[in-house]
């Protein structure tokens, strides 16, 4: 690591040699006000937390839920594989409709559906991804609110 003399004296010389430095001033705002929940996307899991501590949903389900968030119909493959584990535990066909007959009883109680599309797989039903997001929003103002 340089000291700050040693970096002093190069940009001393890049500048003698006609050379460009540019140097971003710092952030000097005293406080920057906090992103709007709306302003900042969610990585997948921070998106899988929230759904399961807002539904009440098992980490394996939250992952199904945002597979299906993100696309218009999942097949059961795609969902399978949004099941299992992390680690490379890969899970049953069944073990993934088990999962799903459970996500879809707590679900039920908010009015969201999942629905079954023959021959394809699975999707949400019409309103149902703006109710999700509609309540992530209302997560995210507690949280926001509560942090300050």
């Amino acid at each position: 690591m340089q000291n700050a003399s040693s970096f002093a004296r190069m940009l001393q010389e890049a500048v003698e040699q006609g050379q460009v430095v540019l140097v971003p001033a710092p952030d000097r705002s005293p406080n920057p006000a906090p992103a709007s929940p709306h302003s900042q996307p969610k990585d997948k899991n921070s998106l899988v937390a929230a759904l399961c501590l807002t539904l009440k949903l098992k980490l394996n389900e939250g992952r199904m839920l945002v597979e299906l968030m993100s696309h218009d119909y999942c097949t059961k493959e795609k969902l399978q594989a949004a099941a299992s584990d992390d680690d490379g535990c890969a899970i049953t066909v069944d073990t993934m409709r088990v999962f799903l007959s459970s996500m879809r009883k707590k679900l039920a109680v908010h009015d969201i559906r999942i629905s079954t599309i023959p021959s394809m797989g699975y999707g949400l039903d019409g309103t149902a991804r703006d109710k999700l997001r509609k309540m992530l929003a209302e997560y995210d103002k507690g949280v926001m609110s509560s942090a300050q």
